[in-house]
């Protein structure tokens, strides 16, 4: 959320928490992570000075604004955080989706039945489950690595016998 650019009134909210203590979380967020709130700034700061942004595989986000408008400024460097994250997330997903459908054909026994964001759901015969949450999860994490490359990404998978009863 804080990398997103998040701030304190919308954390506060969010949480339920005091808007002292939003401010608080994300000054120790930022404290204890100080190359994302480098990053954050350079990329707002680069979005306002160009008018776009630039996601890590090249993809370009353009802006129109008004530089004398404080609001439109805030806007685009929101955004700007907000676009690179987003994107990068879309491809990994993408990524991750025809690996899936490469390792689990068309017409079989596990089926792709719905994605949300950065989640899978598939549909397999029980004696399946644990065996495709695993080789799912596998898949995710590929194309996680194959598109950021700097740091190791990991994804968590669960699975029951319907969504509501997950292990």
């Amino acid at each position: 959320m804080l990398a997103y650019g998040r701030g304190p009134q919308s954390l506060s909210e969010q949480l339920g928490i005091t808007l002292e203590a939003a401010k608080e979380a994300i000054e120790l967020y930022f404290k204890t992570y100080p190359d994302i709130a480098r990053w954050l700034e350079e990329t707002s700061r680069y979005a306002v000075q160009n008018r776009f942004a630039v996601d890590p595989i090249g993809r370009i986000r353009h802006f129109a604004f008004n530089p004398g408008d404080r609001k439109e400024v805030a806007s685009v460097r929101r955004e700007s955080k907000n676009f690179p994250i987003q994107a990068v997330n879309a491809d990994v997903i993408k990524l991750a989706l025809f690996y899936c459908h490469c390792y689990f054909p068309f017409g079989g026994a596990v089926k792709i039945v719905n994605v949300i964001h950065d989640e899978i759901n598939a549909e397999c015969p029980p004696d399946m489950a644990e065996f495709v949450h695993h080789k799912i999860k596998e898949l995710m994490e590929t194309a996680g690595n194959e598109i950021i490359t700097d740091v190791p990404i990991l994804a968590d998978a669960i699975y029951g016998e319907n969504w509501g009863i997950k292990e």
